[in-house]
């Protein structure tokens, strides 16, 4: 997408990962949301739920474990594609796509950086992808697991604490480096899974996945949603032993 001939206000960021951002309206699936921005969504619907949708409405937008409501107007429908503007009389929708869609951008900027120096190019981001200061993200690969998918460790700061997710041999953890009294010190773990710190590592993978190595980050995504799930099957099974 070349963001100079886009009317729109704000870029739209590919996702189309349909475990991971997707809608519903009265508990049906309307589809993947295959783009996103501030200003609206694409969506890929399904043919059998695609003629039941009204021009305007309220939809339940996903990503991962959590979603929003929101007041939506559809401004294209083409074979299955459509598009929707979002109504921001709420702006807890505005606060919901801010946990999201920095961390896109963030990893798309850094796949563009390491696309060029892989080409040799030595060009600047552009205007969508910037950045005032060096980009919060880092991403270190940690060899294989048992499976030949990838572990790694994900870094990323704001308001001067680091986060991270790593994945090591099929189990995920998430870390900071926040310690008592406010202090920073080294990485330590959180007591349980953060699904924020989850949710803004897998928005980072999309990201990294615009320009680079779309089908490994894309299995990665998916291998890491598959862990989560685990994670929660087993969180709801020790939950009911002690309630029992």
């Amino acid at each position: 997408m070349n963001n100079q001939e886009d009317p729109r206000l704000y870029y739209r960021f590919k996702i189309d990962h349909p475990r991971l951002c997707y809608v519903k309206q009265n508990g049906i699936d309307l589809g993947t949301v295959t783009e996103i921005s501030y200003g609206g969504f694409s969506l890929n619907s399904t043919p059998k739920t695609n003629p039941s949708r009204k021009n305007t409405d309220t939809i339940e937008l996903y990503f991962l474990d959590k979603s929003i409501f929101c007041q939506v107007e559809q401004r294209h429908n083409r074979q299955n594609k459509i598009g929707y503007q979002l109504k921001h009389e709420q702006t807890v929708v505005l606060s919901f796509l801010k946990e999201i869609i920095p961390w896109i951008r963030a990893g798309a900027a850094l796949s563009y950086l390491q696309k060029l120096e892989r080409e040799g190019f030595e060009e600047e981001l552009p205007e969508y992808l910037t950045f005032e200061g060096p980009i919060p993200v880092e991403i270190e690969w940690l060899g294989l697991d048992a499976n030949k998918s990838p572990n790694f460790s994900l870094s990323f700061n704001q308001d001067k604490v680091i986060y991270q997710l790593r994945k090591q041999n099929g189990h995920l953890e998430t870390l900071h480096n926040v310690w008592p009294g406010g202090e920073s010190g080294d990485l330590r773990n959180t007591l349980s899974l953060d699904t924020t710190i989850l949710r803004n590592g897998l928005a980072i993978l999309v990201g990294l996945s615009s320009y680079g190595d779309t089908s490994t980050y894309y299995q990665l995504i998916d291998c890491i949603i598959n862990l989560y799930e685990n994670w929660v099957t087993n969180s709801n099974k020790n939950l009911a032993k002690k309630t029992a």
